[in-house]
């Protein structure tokens, strides 16, 4: 059973109730069809104040039917927050670093997924055409290829389709909810839970070409690669 997102929001608000100086909830933004709030949560062993740290970024469920990233992302918030004074690593962690957290990124469509109506729902809820909702959902946008860089590159222009990257760069308020963050702390690092293939993608993946910290992100994702298990251990 995988949690809904007011459940997710709860639990975290149950967190930083317990928890204050550890965890606080930031509004981004809101979704494109339905105007629900995206929250993002910010960690640090004081989040009274902003600090002079480098910050990270963990994100979830850009494409709605992969709910495994966001169950990731809420176990991170329970360790860090249950782990702090009690887990070397994570104290670490707590004390040097400012630790922003997305569970959901597609609000609208996380809850058609998470509410049974459609177990497979990928993109938003965008009513691409203006006709109106006339089944459970309309067209959508894959929220996943609505960002500005290489825009032209990725997915579809036909909005029937399950890449449909949207009208133009940005067009959806999901894609600006994460910009505004992104504008509001330079990220040192950023990893988005996908539920596609055992795979670690990194910038870039088209026409071969490396980007300019290659060797970098190379060796980061192979680290992280050889830390997960296989199936048969």
């Amino acid at each position: 059973i995988y949690h809904r997102y007011d459940q997710i929001v709860r639990r975290a608000d149950e967190l930083a109730k317990a928890h204050p100086e550890l965890i606080t909830r930031l509004q981004i933004g809101e979704t494109t069809q339905f105007r629900q709030p995206i929250y993002a949560f910010r960690l640090s062993n004081d989040v009274t104040r902003l600090q002079e740290r480098p910050a990270v970024l963990f994100n979830g469920c850009h494409h709605s039917d992969e709910v495994m990233g966001a169950e990731i992302v809420v176990a991170l918030m329970e360790k860090l927050v249950a782990g702090y004074g009690r887990d070397h690593e994570v104290t670490a962690w707590m004390n040097s670093l400012e630790i922003y957290l997305v569970p959901v990124v597609n609000v609208d469509g996380h809850n058609v997924v998470t509410s049974g109506h459609d177990p497979r729902w990928r993109k938003n809820l965008r009513d691409v055409n203006g006709d109106g909702v006339t089944g459970i959902y309309p067209e959508g946008v894959d929220v996943n290829r609505g960002y500005d860089f290489n825009w032209a590159m990725g997915g579809t222009d036909d909005p029937l389709k399950a890449t449909y990257r949207g009208a133009h760069p940005f067009s959806e308020a999901e894609n600006c909810a994460m910009r505004h963050l992104a504008d509001t702390r330079q990220f040192l690092l950023s990893v988005s839970y996908h539920s596609q293939g055992e795979v670690i993608y990194y910038p870039w993946s088209w026409h071969g070409l490396p980007a300019p910290d290659d060797a970098v992100i190379k060796s980061i994702a192979a680290d992280v690669a050889a830390r997960i298990r296989t199936m048969n251990g």
